[in-house]
């Protein structure tokens, strides 16, 4: 990831940023030290990972969510809301120190509930249930 978003816009991207005034063209140096930036992540994450490993650290997870149908009606109507207010509320509703708030509600919320769901329906935890208008 450190890769994606340091190094690879360097190479493939322009190298000037805009900036308040108009734009500037990056020194060598800056991209040197980004390289080096994602270098450094990819290290001290791969060193966590072994220590994690070389320690037998498995956390204890409890889930909030149970298993209950209530709990998952909850995030599929929040998830529902979350899209209509993404869809009908434009970004600047709340003004310039609001933009922000709505902005992680648009994008944090449908996200997090999104991965919730998706991971019960590969889990195979998520049944489609029969209605009346589906075939026996």
């Amino acid at each position: 990831m450190y890769w994606n978003a340091y190094a690879l816009p360097l190479f493939w991207g322009s190298r000037e940023i805009g900036l308040i005034y108009g734009t500037d063209h990056l020194p060598p140096d800056a991209i040197t030290a980004s390289l080096w930036l994602a270098v450094l992540g990819v290290t001290v994450l791969w060193a966590g990972m072994a220590a994690a490993s070389r320690a037998r650290w498995v956390p204890e997870t409890r889930t909030d969510i149970s298993q209950t149908g209530a709990d998952w009606q909850y995030l599929r109507i929040v998830f529902l809301a979350v899209i209509a207010v993404r869809i009908l509320v434009p970004i600047t509703a709340l003004g310039a120190g609001g933009r922000q708030i709505l902005a992680n509600l648009e994008t944090v919320a449908p996200a997090t509930i999104f991965a919730l769901l998706l991971r019960r329906c590969l889990r195979g935890q998520a049944v489609a249930r029969p209605t009346r208008w589906t075939k026996c």
